[in-house]
């Protein structure tokens, strides 16, 4: 959240205001993928109040072998690493 206060005096105001009309929730959670195994992440939903809009992030914490899970996940695109797949 530093840098969107830097960026933004109308974020700087409703964070420090507490105005945000936006309900955040967390969670951990762990998710199974099929060539990696299972991850235990950090899930951040936010929900805005009378709109379909939802916001899900599910971030590992830095330097985690999670972390590393998900960083791998980010290079292979989620395919599969067997050459037999292709």
């Amino acid at each position: 959240m530093h840098d969107l206060r830097e960026e933004s005096d109308a974020f700087t105001h409703r964070w420090i205001t507490q105005t945000a009309a936006a309900q955040h929730t967390t969670d951990r959670k762990t998710i199974g993928h099929p060539e990696i195994g299972d991850m235990l992440l950090d899930c951040d939903v936010l929900v805005v109040p009378g709109a379909d809009l939802r916001m899900v992030t599910c971030p590992a914490p830095a330097g985690s072998s999670d972390g590393r899970k998900l960083g791998l996940l980010r290079v292979t695109g989620g395919r599969s690493a067997h050459p037999d797949a292709y």
